[in-house]
């Protein structure tokens, strides 16, 4: 009985002690993957809301110098206008998607 006891605390604890590495391995790379994928989401988030704000000052610059037409948006505005859109539906705030919404609805 004696040699089953002595063999038993040794191995238990060998035991808890891989576990604990396990889980604190897991833990660790978890934590590492959710601050790449924000530093991800951050990075296109930058890159819509500059976007965004890029288009605005390119559209109240050419209306500034008379350059804007009449007629309705190039295709190329409208293509990068749909694209800012997007970007700020997947990457923005509920709250920019939102008044890019109304600024389509009130200037298309």
């Amino acid at each position: 009985m004696e040699i089953t006891s002595e063999w038993l605390a040794p191995i238990l604890t060998s035991l808890a002690a891989i576990i604990a590495a396990v889980f604190t391995c897991r833990w660790q790379m978890q934590t590492e993957l959710r601050k790449i994928l924000e530093n991800y989401v951050s990075d296109k988030k930058y890159k819509a809301y500059y976007n965004a704000v890029n288009l605005f000052y390119t559209i109240m610059n050419e209306n500034k110098q008379g350059k804007v037409q009449t007629s309705p948006i190039s295709s190329d505005k409208f293509e990068v206008m749909l694209k800012v859109k997007q970007d700020l539906f997947v990457y923005g705030s509920d709250e920019a998607f939102r008044a890019r919404q109304k600024q389509t609805i009130y200037y298309p």
